[in-house]
């Protein structure tokens, strides 16, 4: 199956379709290493405009055994690919200057027989070429430990670590205190000793923003995520008890929350728009339950705009649902005028005698602030 038929099955998966047909890029998108020649061919350091002792430009990527040449080096035009033909596992000390790569990262398919880490301590930006690329993807890495980009503020491209089943099963740590935007996907999945993860700086993403099927993920933090370029999507991570998205207030694909089976309370408090749909729980398109049986409350009480379907299915311990205090006389329609829903109203089962509706007015006639204890 090709990687593009598995993304598309995952989107369909996900039921978050909002009526309208997903951009073909983020994750439908081949990774770079794919685009990128197999050849290793000798590189080169050429002269640069200002100071050439700071600056390495290679004709092809860098692999393990070139690493070397980036020793006080702060900028690398081209790309690193540290992959199946490292025979040991890359060393710091060779990236320890690197400030810029103008090019891209890959971490995949390593084969070393002993866990190992990755770390770039310096580096503040992957910009891409010509204003392309920029990618960081790390995946199928059997034995990569500890991922760590303590400076890294900002990635041109998207930002991957781990694909469907396609993860890194024994990565404990990813370490991005600085990381404050992506120009495309900010993307975890499948990585399944990742046990806490967070993001603290991290305002916007230019495309998707995904975390899903990290089984041993309890805590997920992004507080100060403020908006994604795509959809927002946080699905099937079975040990997650902690989620942290206090600034989120727009979204410009679709949200989607489902088969996160320990968590009891979804708070978004500042969420105001979400253009496409948003789907808490409810059945794939082809009918797959997806259940949240462990959720009792769900917490939206800013929102005031949904593109798509709201669709609430499937959370069988539900028991509060908080939109927003709408007046009954706001607007000539009465309350269904504080909360626009372009598509779809199914919320089902919510509270004592199992509460559910099927249209905006009765959504915040039921569910609105004003009604909650």
């Amino acid at each position: 199956m090709t990687r593009k038929a598995i993304a598309l099955l995952l989107f369909a998966g996900l039921g978050v379709a909002s009526g309208q047909n997903p951009k073909n890029n983020g994750l439908l998108r081949r990774t770079s290493a794919e685009t990128e020649s197999e050849t290793e061919t000798e590189t080169a350091e050429t002269p640069t405009q200002g100071n050439s002792s700071d600056v390495f430009v290679s004709t092809t990527p860098l692999k393990c055994d070139d690493l070397s040449l980036l020793v006080g080096k702060r900028r690398l035009t081209r790309d690193i690919l540290i992959d199946e033909t490292c025979a040991a596992a890359p060393l710091e000390s060779h990236v320890a200057a690197l400030e810029v790569i103008e090019g891209l990262i890959t971490i995949n398919n390593t084969a070393l027989e002993t866990n190992f880490a990755v770390s770039f301590p310096k580096l503040r930006e992957v910009r891409g070429r010509e204003g392309e690329g920029g990618n960081v993807e790390v995946f199928n890495n059997t034995n990569l430990e500890v991922l760590s980009m303590d400076a890294l503020e900002s990635v041109n491209g998207n930002f991957t670590v781990g694909l469907w089943f396609m993860g890194n099963p024994s990565l404990r740590v990813i370490s991005l205190p600085a990381l404050a935007s992506t120009g495309g996907d900010f993307y975890v999945s499948s990585n399944s000793t990742l046990t806490s993860f967070s993001v603290p700086a991290l305002t916007s993403t230019g495309e998707y923003f995904a975390v899903y099927s990290n089984s041993a993920l309890t805590s997920l933090s992004v507080p100060t995520l403020t908006s994604t370029g795509e959809y927002f999507l946080v699905n099937s991570n079975s040990a997650l008890t902690s989620l942290s998205v206090s600034a989120l207030t727009s979204i410009a694909g679709s949200f989607g929350f489902s088969a996160n089976s320990a968590l009891t309370s979804l708070s978004v408090p500042a969420l105001t728009s979400v253009e496409g749909a948003l789907r808490i729980g409810g059945p794939t398109s082809w009918g797959r339950q997806r259940p949240n049986p462990s959720l009792e409350s769900i917490h939206l009480p800013q929102l005031e705009e949904v593109g798509g379907s709201f669709i609430v299915k499937n959370n069988q311990a539900l028991s509060e649902l908080v939109l927003r205090s709408c007046p009954e006389e706001e607007g000539e329609g009465g309350r269904g005028e504080c909360l626009s829903v372009g598509g779809t109203v199914d919320v089902q089962a919510v509270g004592e005698g199992g509460t559910s509706v099927s249209s905006v007015s009765a959504l915040l006639a039921a569910f609105g602030g004003q009604n909650q204890s």
